[in-house]
């Protein structure tokens, strides 16, 4: 017998679940090219219930999938934490003033 584990990562396999460039869940299979907000509200929906019931059987575990999530969506592309410093061309402006 398959448990909730393993139901949520064939799911999550045969939908092609993914995150898209701004952290959103995304479905990316054969079926889900024309995805329509109703059918990807139903998507969303059935995977929501699925990992609710890894969550209720497998709380550990289930803190563990979301914790290497979270540090996933860290590292993604948009989301690195580069510093940003001032530019400092309110001297110049003051300069031409003088």
């Amino acid at each position: 017998m398959d448990s909730y584990s393993d139901r949520l990562r064939k799911f999550e396999a045969e939908s092609g679940y993914g995150k898209d460039a701004a952290g959103r869940d995304n479905y990316a299979n054969q079926y889900a090219i024309g995805l329509g907000p109703g059918e990807f509200a139903r998507t969303s929906a059935e995977h929501n219930k699925l990992k609710s019931a890894v969550a209720k059987d497998d709380p550990q575990g289930m803190l563990i999938r979301k914790l290497l999530e979270e540090q996933a969506l860290s590292s993604m592309a948009g989301k690195a934490n580069v510093p940003v410093y001032p530019i400092r061309a309110a001297q110049g402006r003051q300069q031409e003033q003088e």
